[in-house]
């Protein structure tokens, strides 16, 4: 599924505004910085609670951690953020309007990069920084 269509599942879910943003290579393939497999919505635990109720939607263990998400046809939902101790509802609040759907800021998604430091994350840390200086 390439980032339109899951774009366009994710305006399907008419999510009220301040209670979700779109976190993970979300806010890089908004900025054609990369191609999303899926797409990692950060919501409210309202939403969370929510949708653990629709139909469709599946709660899945994280493999790398004791957190849990819901998934369903390419979109997760994660009322958590890790590793580390992310404030969820700061990166909603602070998120960026593109297109009419909220992205957490790149300087959360750079910062949350580094925390992780894997292979794929040193090389996205290059594209973020090259496209915030410019160069």
């Amino acid at each position: 599924m390439n980032f339109k269509e899951l774009l366009s599942k994710v305006r399907e879910l008419d999510l009220a505004q301040g209670t979700f943003a779109i976190f993970g290579s979300g806010p890089m393939a908004v900025r054609d910085l990369k191609e999303p497999n899926d797409l990692d919505i950060i919501v409210t635990k309202e939403v969370y609670e929510k949708f653990k109720s629709v139909d469709g939607w599946i709660e899945k263990l994280f493999h790398e951690g004791e957190d849990y998400y819901l998934e369903k046809d390419g979109i997760e939902l994660w009322n958590t953020w890790g590793p580390g101790d992310w404030d969820i509802a700061n990166m909603i609040e602070t998120a960026e309007m593109i297109e009419g759907l909220p992205y957490v800021t790149l300087d959360h998604v750079l910062a949350w990069k580094k925390k992780n430091n894997r292979q794929k994350d040193i090389i996205d840390i290059a594209k973020i920084k090259k496209y915030l200086t410019g160069i």
